[in-house]
This record gives structure tokens, C-alpha cells and sequence, in this order.
């Protein structure tokens, strides 16, 4: 029982070690060294673009209400399978039903029920975007929302931007010892720095029957993904 103890106390002191915060390490390590934060991108083109569509509907009753925002939402899906997008890049599951009212006279009337239903895209034809939008501005949908480009695998490509953030890295405390007289030695600890990542598009547009939107354009460019990382590097 004693050496189980010993054992896991061991594990815990070497868990410690290897998590504890960049900044108190690089203060208690008692030998030469550089802290270094460098950080890198990579250019990439988008694999999708994440679309959102909004339908809503008043009525009397929430029978009434969602057979109008379902009338619409098989008009969504129709044009979807017209541009061959597949069902598994197509999530309507989200619907919410809440009752409406109207302040009279210090009281409260109830106007009917609200159905509103989020119909989310994954549009991997990039160049169908247009046509797309131009389409389904002639349905009667609420709102529609871009909400910004997307990739497959987005560790992938962090990780081949966190390994040039480290080749930098390398370079740069290459240099920092070539020009103070030392040699550079081994790495000591290497940490990814948290790098927010968002591909924003500009499109946020409210849509009926009656109106198309007079710039139904996106600018399909590479999108960078970002890596910052702190390397300890002992010196000689």
C-alpha cells in the first residue's frame, strides 16, 4: 500500500512538472536560457462556407404557425437538392415555439404562437454561392446569415502552423545566441499559446419574397490559420 502511495505522489510531482504554468518555470529555471513567443499563419482556401437561415411564422395556434414555417422550410430543401447539396451538410433540427404578447391598457393579450425555425448549411460548392442567395431571396424566408467560412480539419492545419511557428522560433533563438556568445542547447519546454480563430463573411441580410439582394457577390480568398507558441530554450 505504502509503495502504491509513493508511486502515485511520484506521478503526481511529474504531472505538475509538466503542466505547470510557462511563466513560473521560466522564473525557477536556475541555468541560461531564452523565452521565446513566436507565432506563425499559413494561408488556406475554405472547404465550406457555414450559411444560416432563419424562418418565422405568427399565427392563432402553433399548429398554424408551423405548418407555415414547414411550407417554407420544404421550399429551402428543395433548392438545396437543385445545387446537389447533401443532406448531412444540412441540419433543421433546431425549431422553437413561444407565445406572443401585446401590453394594453396594463394588461397583457396574447397575440398567438411564434414558430421559428434555424436551417444551418454547410455549401462546399463555393461557386454556387451566388445563385444560391439569388435563389432563395425569391422565398419567403426571414433572415439569412453567412456566418463565415469553415475547413474539415482545422487540427491539421493548426498543427502545420504551430511547426512553423517553431521553426521561426528556432531561427530566431539561433540568432539571439550567435549574437551573445553562447550556443544554443536544448529545448526545455515548448507551449501552444491559445490563438483565436475566425472567418468571418460580411453577409447579414433579411429577405421576403418581394426583395433580392442587389450584392449577392462573396470574395472566396485564403483564410489564415493561426498558431503562437513559447519555447524555453537552455544555453550553453
Amino acid at each position: 500500500m505504502i509503495t502504491r502511495i509513493l508511486i502515485f505522489l511520484s506521478l503526481g510531482a511529474v504531472l505538475l512538472s509538466v503542466f505547470m504554468p510557462m511563466e513560473s518555470q521560466a522564473d525557477t529555471l536556475n541555468k541560461p536560457h531564452l523565452n521565446l513567443q513566436t507565432s506563425a499563419e499559413i494561408d488556406v482556401m475554405p472547404d465550406f462556407i457555414k450559411l444560416n437561415i432563419t424562418i418565422e411564422h405568427q399565427a392563432p395556434t402553433a399548429d398554424a404557425a408551423k405548418k407555415h414555417v414547414d411550407a417554407i422550410a420544404e421550399k429551402v430543401l428543395t433548392l438545396s437538392n437543385k445545387l446537389n447539396i447533401p443532406a448531412k451538410h444540412i441540419d433543421n433540427a433546431n425549431i422553437q415555439i413561444r407565445p406572443e404578447y401585446q401590453w394594453k391598457d396594463k394588461t397583457r393579450h396574447l397575440l398567438g404562437q411564434k414558430v421559428s425555425l434555424q436551417i444551418n448549411i454547410k455549401l462546399y460548392q463555393l461557386e454556387d454561392y451566388g445563385d444560391f442567395i439569388q435563389q432563395l431571396s425569391k422565398i419567403n424566408i426571414t433572415r439569412f446569415h453567412a456566418q463565415g467560412f469553415g475547413f474539415d480539419d482545422m487540427s491539421a492545419l493548426q498543427t502545420q502552423a504551430l511547426l512553423k511557428a517553431l521553426d521561426k522560433s528556432q531561427v530566431k533563438a539561433q540568432a539571439i545566441a550567435d549574437n551573445t556568445g553562447r550556443k544554443l542547447g536544448a529545448i526545455f519546454q515548448v507551449s501552444e499559446i491559445a490563438s483565436p480563430q475566425h472567418y468571418p463573411v460580411a453577409r447579414s441580410l433579411q429577405m421576403n419574397s418581394a426583395k433580392t439582394p442587389e450584392n449577392n457577390h462573396i470574395d472566396i480568398k485564403p483564410q489564415s490559420i493561426k498558431a503562437k507558441v513559447n519555447v524555453i530554450y537552455l544555453l550553453k
